[in-house]
């Protein structure tokens, strides 16, 4: 998708997932390639997502809809050789 990720400067780790990590041992087995200060667990995040995406005013909303986009990893050609590549996890 073309971002590198020196270019992220916010990393949001959601769901069951985000409520159990443990960020050191992630940055430890490389697992997520940021720095951990830019990481953050936010466990079961949807429904409060959704609750503040209904009340937000029309414009802030919108502007937020203007910017998202989904990206399907699987339609992407080169994620398969990345994915197989780093499930050593930097071993």
């Amino acid at each position: 998708i073309g971002i590198r990720p020196d270019e992220v400067n916010e990393v949001y780790i959601a769901g069951g997932f985000g409520s159990y990590i443990n960020l050191e041992n992630v940055k430890r087995v490389d697992m997520l390639n940021f720095p951990e200060e830019v990481m953050h667990k936010l466990g079961n995040s949807a429904l409060i997502g959704a609750k503040m995406f209904l009340f937000e005013d029309a414009d802030h909303t919108k502007g937020i809809l203007d910017i998202a986009r989904h990206v399907s990893l699987e339609k992407e050609a080169d994620f398969q050789d990345i994915f197989v590549e780093n499930l050593a996890f930097g071993a």
